[in-house]
């Protein structure tokens, strides 16, 4: 008789969980689906916004300047003689130089940024759906994790998936936002170090 009961009750659960399991089902599937647009969408988003961001870079018209120098678009009173010409042109190169070294900065500073977002978006998701898992109470065959460094020592045994999926999730944004990736910019004089000449008029 108690083997009877205990089937019973074995059969009970089953079906309980079964039922439950097939209201979930969808919404599991839902989301899944909707994470998975959601990450390809804004990370491609963000990757296209980051290469425009690079193709952008300051731009120079040596071209230009020297064609305004010998136009007599200056002031008629402004005389420049040839090492005024190069001077300006030395600043030029000296700007844009800059320009470029501080837009190489802002562009590393937007893939720092990028590269966290991305990490925490993808721990977000896989908590997410660790949570939906575990919701819906999928069980697969025991999963073990297990690792070691000098100082800690870590080990995961479960047969939820879901459980592995949301601690994975974890570490990852864990990971995303300790790490730290330093940006320096030296700014230092690269074309105008040998000017030496007295201050020459400016353009209009």
């Amino acid at each position: 008789m108690s083997n009877d009961k205990a089937q019973d009750v074995n059969a009970l659960k089953n079906q309980s969980l079964n039922q439950w399991q097939t209201k979930m089902l969808p919404l599991m599937k839902q989301m899944v689906v909707g994470l998975t647009l959601f990450f390809f969408i804004a990370s491609c988003v963000q990757l296209y916004s980051l290469h425009r961001s690079i193709e952008n870079s300051p731009k120079l018209d040596v071209e230009k300047f020297i064609t305004h120098s010998h136009s007599g678009k200056a002031s008629p009173s402004l005389k420049f003689t040839h090492e005024d010409l190069q001077n300006y042109s030395l600043i030029l190169l000296e700007n844009n130089a800059l320009e470029r070294r501080h837009h190489q900065a802002n562009v590393l500073l937007m893939s720092r940024v990028w590269v966290r977002y991305l990490g925490f978006v993808t721990g977000i998701i896989l908590s997410m759906v660790g949570g939906i898992f575990i919701l819906g109470k999928l069980q697969e065959p025991v999963t073990e994790l297990n690792t070691q460094t000098d100082k800690i020592t870590f080990a995961l045994k479960s047969s939820s998936p879901g459980i592995i999926l949301a601690v994975l999730g974890v570490i990852l944004m864990l990971a995303t936002i300790l790490t730290h990736h330093e940006i320096t910019v030296n700014d230092v004089a690269v074309y105008t170090n040998g000017i030496h000449s007295n201050q020459a008029p400016l353009l209009d």
